[in-house]
C-alpha cells in the first residue's frame, strides 16, 4: 500500500511539472500553433492576450494569445521642424489635423510609400500636402493650401468659403464634395455637393456642381481649383464650419494605437514636393524649403512636418511595444542581430544587438569615454530558451511572484527583440542594481542615453504601467528623435503610445538585484 501511495504522489508531481512548463510555453505563444521558426519571417507580429484588469497575471493559469485586434486605430508620428529650426514631436491617433500654417507635410521616408490610414483636416493657411495614400477623407478648411502626388480613396470635401486658392498636382481621389453653409429664415445650413467633372483643374461654374453622391474617380492637374470652391456661392466669411475647431480639441495627440500600414502600389505619382538640396538622410535637418517648394502665395520659409507610421506591433520595428500582455513569437529572433563591439561581460550569447541598435550603442560608449565614464554592457539580444531559463532562476531563487516582479516569461522579454540591453560599470563588479542609479555611470546613462536613441524602459514610480521592478540598467533603442521625445516628456513607452492601462496587476517593489526583464 506504502508503494502504490509512493508512486502516486511521484505519478502527481510529474504531472504539475509538465503542466507547469505548458503553461509557460503556451503563455508566450510557442509551439501551440504547429508553425516552425521560420514561419515567424519578417511579417511576425507580437500578440496580446486579454486586457481585463481583474484577470492576475498568474504564470500557472495563463490565457491563451490572441491575434492584436484588426481596426485599431493607426499611428502617426509628427516631426515639426520650424522655419528657424526648432523641433517637436506629435504623437496622432484619431484624425490627422494640419494646423501649422505655411507647413509642408510630407514623408519622412522617401524610400518607402506612407500610407495614412486617417482622415485629414487642413485647418491653417499655405499648407502643401506631399507624397501619400491616404485612406481616408481629405477637409480643407483653410486657404492656398497644396495637394500634391496623393491618391485619395476617400472624399476630398472643400469649403467654398475658407478653402480657397486650391492647387492641385498629380492628385487622383474617389470622390470630391463642395460643403457650403447657406443662410435660410431658420439660420445656417449645411449642404453637400458631390463634383463629377473628372478634372478638378478644369472645373468651372455652378454646373460643375451636382447634389449626387455618387463614387468618382477625380485626377487632378496643376492648377486652381478655385471655381469648385466659389460653386456654391458667396456664403458669407462668418460661415466657417466649426468642425475645424472640433478636430483639434479631439485629435488625440498622445495616446492611441495602430494597425500594420499596408502595402501602397505604384500610382506613377512625381517627385514634385522634394526641396531643392534636400536628400533622403537629411531631410529632418532642414527648416526652410526654396521657391521649388512654394505654390500660389506661399512666400518665404516654411516649416516642415514630416509623416511616419509608429508600428508598434511588427516584431521587425524599432518601436514595437512588448510587455507581459504584448508577447513575441517562440521561434521569432531578428535577422540583424551583429555582435557588440563595445565592453562587455555576460553570457556570450547575449552579446548581440540589431545592427541599428549596436552602432548607436557604440556610439553612446564613445561618447562616455570622452566624458571619463567607463561603461560595460551586461546583456543584451536574449532567444526565447534563454529567456525561460534566465527566469527558471529567479523562480528557483525567490519565488514565483517576485520572480514575475523582476524578471518575464519567455516572449514577453524585451531582449528578444534584439533592442534592449543592460547596463552596468566596473564600479558595480558588472552587477545589475539599483544602486547603479547612483554611481556616475548610472547619472551619465539616465542624463545623456536618449541622444543616442535609448530610453530608460522602466522608470522609477511606473511600475503599475510597465509592469516590472524600476531598473535603471535596462535602455532600449527606439530612435534618436521618439528617445528625446519620451525622456523629455517623462514618459513611458506605454505611455507614449497610449497603452498605459496594458498591465491588469500593480506591481511592487521586488529585490533590489536582477538581471533584467
Amino acid at each position: 500500500m506504502r508503494k502504490v501511495r509512493v508512486c502516486f504522489i511521484c505519478i502527481l508531481a510529474m504531472l504539475i511539472c509538465m503542466n507547469s512548463v505548458s503553461a509557460f510555453s503556451q503563455a508566450a505563444g510557442g509551439g501551440s500553433d504547429g508553425k516552425s521558426p521560420a514561419d515567424a519571417g519578417k511579417n511576425a507580429v507580437v500578440k496580446a492576450i486579454a486586457t481585463d484588469t481583474d484577470r492576475k497575471d498568474d504564470a500557472g493559469k495563463q490565457a491563451d494569445p490572441q491575434k492584436v485586434p484588426a481596426g485599431r486605430q493607426q499611428i502617426i508620428l509628427v516631426k515639426i521642424v520650424g522655419s528657424n529650426g526648432d523641433e517637436m514631436m506629435q504623437v496622432v491617433t484619431d484624425d490627422l489635423v494640419l494646423d501649422v500654417a505655411g507647413c509642408i507635410y510630407e514623408p519622412a521616408d522617401r524610400k518607402s510609400p506612407l500610407v495614412i490610414k486617417k482622415n485629414i483636416w487642413v485647418g491653417a493657411d499655405n499648407i502643401i500636402l506631399a507624397d501619400a495614400v491616404i485612406e481616408g477623407d481629405v477637409h480643407l478648411q483653410a486657404g492656398n493650401t497644396t495637394l500634391r502626388n496623393l491618391d485619395v480613396k476617400g472624399t476630398i470635401y472643400i469649403d467654398p468659403v475658407t478653402g480657397k486658392g486650391l492647387k492641385l498636382d498629380n492628385v487622383t481621389a474617389d470622390n470630391v464634395s463642395v460643403r457650403l453653409s447657406r443662410q435660410d429664415g431658420a439660420g445656417s445650413e449645411t449642404g453637400s455637393y458631390e463634383d463629377k467633372t473628372g478634372d478638378i483643374g478644369e472645373a468651372g461654374g455652378s454646373d460643375a456642381v451636382e447634389a449626387d453622391n455618387g463614387n468618382t474617380d477625380i485626377t487632378g492637374s496643376t492648377g486652381d481649383a478655385d471655381d469648385i470652391a466659389n460653386a456654391g456661392g458667396d456664403a458669407g466669411e462668418d460661415a466657417r464650419d466649426d468642425n475645424m475647431e472640433d478636430k483639434k480639441d479631439n485629435a488625440g495627440m498622445n495616446s492611441g494605437s495602430q494597425n500594420n500600414p499596408a502595402e501602397a502600389g505604384d500610382s506613377g505619382r512625381n517627385d514634385t514636393s522634394k526641396a531643392a538640396g534636400s536628400d533622403d538622410t537629411g531631410r529632418a535637418g532642414s527648416g526652410a524649403a526654396d521657391s521649388g517648394d512654394t505654390a500660389g502665395s506661399h512666400d518665404g520659409p516654411m516649416s516642415r512636418a514630416y509623416l511616419m507610421v509608429a508600428d508598434t506591433d511588427s516584431c521587425n520595428s524599432n518601436l514595437v511595444i512588448v510587455n507581459k500582455t504584448r508577447i513575441l513569437p517562440a521561434g521569432w529572433k531578428p535577422d540583424d542581430l551583429v555582435r557588440l563591439q563595445v565592453r562587455y561581460s555576460g553570457r556570450a550569447e547575449a552579446r548581440y544587438l540589431r545592427k541599428e541598435a549596436s552602432q548607436a550603442l557604440t556610439e553612446l560608449f564613445a561618447a562616455a569615454r570622452k566624458d571619463g565614464i567607463e561603461l560595460c554592457a551586461v546583456s543584451g539580444f536574449r532567444s526565447y530558451e534563454l529567456q525561460q531559463t534566465v527566469f527558471n532562476k529567479h523562480v528557483s531563487q525567490m519565488g514565483l511572484a517576485a520572480a514575475m516582479r523582476v524578471s518575464a516569461l519567455p516572449g514577453r522579454s524585451e531582449h528578444q527583440t534584439g533592442l534592449a540591453i543592460d547596463i552596468s560599470s566596473k564600479s558595480m563588479g558588472y552587477s545589475l542594481s539599483k544602486s547603479f542609479a547612483h554611481t556616475r555611470e548610472g547619472k551619465w546613462l539616465a542624463q545623456n542615453a536618449a541622444r543616442f536613441g535609448f530610453i530608460l524602459r522602466y522608470p522609477e514610480g511606473k511600475e503599475e504601467i510597465t509592469g516590472y521592478d524600476y531598473e535603471p540598467w535596462h535602455f532600449r533603442y527606439v530612435g534618436k528623435d521618439v528617445a528625446m521625445d519620451i525622456t523629455e516628456k517623462g514618459l513611458t513607452l506605454e505611455e507614449y503610445f497610449g497603452m498605459a492601462d496594458v498591465q491588469g496587476e500593480p506591481v511592487t517593489a521586488a529585490s533590489e538585484k536582477g538581471s533584467g526583464a
